[in-house]
């Protein structure tokens, strides 16, 4: 992960639940990153990437959307844990309509993360820093 520090790397503003977590996750392991752009939306540092600007850490669901023509995605070890939360005004009362979409976006969630072994390129990014950490090729 130190040699990936040393490539231009797409941040996220620190409002944002993933930009918190990957500051504090780099802190932790006393890496600083050569942020070149910062931005607040997982989608936008994915296109940035696509555009060959720099690396960028995701959530699963939004590195699958990235074209396998234009971006390698590795694993990161160990995983930085992202839940997603569905929710609803305090006021409403739950209805089978929300039950039936909180059942049928845990379908695709699991169709997608089945589809995630298949994308991966080896090596896995660690943040071990007696594991060797490099990525081939594009970003």
């Amino acid at each position: 992960m130190r040699k990936l520090m040393e490539r231009p790397f797409v941040g996220y503003d620190d409002n944002s639940s993933l930009g918190l977590l990957v500051r504090q996750t780099l802190a932790r392991h006393a890496l600083e990153p050569r942020s070149t752009l910062e931005v607040q939306t997982y989608s936008l540092a994915l296109s940035l990437v696509e555009a060959g600007l720099g690396m960028a850490l995701l959530d699963q669901y939004t590195a699958l959307s990235a074209s396998p023509a234009r971006v390698c995605l590795h694993a990161v070890q160990p995983a930085l844990p992202f839940e997603i939360h569905l929710l609803r005004a305090s006021h409403r009362a739950a209805s089978s309509l929300v039950d039936d979409m909180r059942e049928q976006f845990a379908q695709a969630a699991a169709a997608l993360a089945a589809t995630l072994p298949q994308r991966l390129e080896a090596p896995a990014a660690s943040f071990d820093t007696t594991a060797a950490s490099t990525t081939r090729g594009r970003d």
